[in-house]
């Protein structure tokens, strides 16, 4: 960058994402929530009426992420074999 563009003038989307501490002009440490799925901070927030917090719980506790994973990779498998049957029944006579 030229003279007169240091971080501070760059937009704000734009900087690094350290801020400095007001008080003791040194970054700030930044302190991050453990990961949790959407489900889980809905859930978390306690806003929602019972009937919807247990209709979501029930279809929450049918999710099997390894299922689902299995499933992916079934159906991946078989777009690939069609799509090499695709390429061999559409590929001209030599």
């Amino acid at each position: 960058m030229g003279p007169g563009h240091g971080p501070q003038e760059l937009p704000p989307a734009l900087r690094q994402g350290r801020r400095l501490d007001p008080d003791h002009d040194r970054p700030q440490e930044r302190i991050y929530d453990k990961p949790k799925t959407p489900y889980a901070r809905l859930h978390d927030t306690g806003i929602l009426e019972e009937a919807t917090r247990a209709r979501l719980e029930a279809e929450h506790d049918k999710l099997k992420p390894a299922r689902i994973t299995q499933d992916i990779n079934q159906i991946q498998r078989q777009l690939i074999e069609q799509a090499k049957n695709r390429n061999h029944s559409t590929r001209p006579a030599a």
